[in-house]
């Protein structure tokens, strides 16, 4: 009976990783988009340069912090409103009419907390980007007279690490997802 169990937990721990394989391989592939990557290779970038350089004062990001929520909250209730009507018209038929065959579009489809559960990362990066665009115009503007041309550091210190950091990690998600790939390929081919 033993050694059934631990076979049984063995293959159940098998299925696990594969369906953990799976997921990790799926959330790589939706990630590794080009779009997807500049976001990254941007976020990288301010990452890197904020991380870098000197601050003289918490006052341009608690700013963007109030300017990140304000406006990713109109942008999340505009992507909301878009949501809702894109669940809505899915549920109705081809001439117009509510197609009693699948569900009517009740509250719980197209609750505000099941736009949250589809759409978690969107509405992160929604309240994120406007934080991020605003404290780095802030930071740039409120640095020393010649760390900044424009937006761009001036000193390789910031710009060369932030260079480096834009490329590799976004080319670090893409080779991922290219070994993930292969990895699976082989094991179909294995019968695995």
């Amino acid at each position: 009976a033993a050694t059934s169990l631990g076979e049984g937990a063995r293959e159940n721990g098998g299925n696990d990783h594969a369906s953990s394989s799976r997921r990790i391989s799926s959330l790589l592939a939706s990630s590794t988009s080009v779009p997807k990557l500049i976001m990254v290779s941007y976020a990288s970038w301010y990452a890197v340069v904020m991380a870098l350089i000197p601050h003289a004062t918490t006052k341009p990001f608690l700013d963007a912090l109030v300017i990140g929520v304000l406006i990713g909250f109109v942008l999340n209730i505009n992507a909301y409103s878009s949501f809702k009507a894109n669940v809505e018209s899915m549920t109705a038929s081809g001439d117009g009419s509510v197609n009693t065959s699948r569900s009517n579009p009740s509250q719980s489809q197209t609750s505000v907390g099941r736009y949250l559960q589809l759409n978690c990362m969107s509405v992160l990066r929604l309240f994120l980007i406007p934080y991020m665009v605003s404290s780095y115009s802030a930071a740039a503007g409120a640095s020393k007279e010649g760390t900044f041309v424009s937006i761009f550091p001036v000193d390789a210190r910031y710009w060369g690490p932030a260079l480096a950091a834009s490329v590799a990690v976004p080319a670090s998600l893409l080779i991922s997802r290219k070994s993930l790939e292969l990895i699976a390929a082989k094991r179909e081919v294995n019968g695995r």
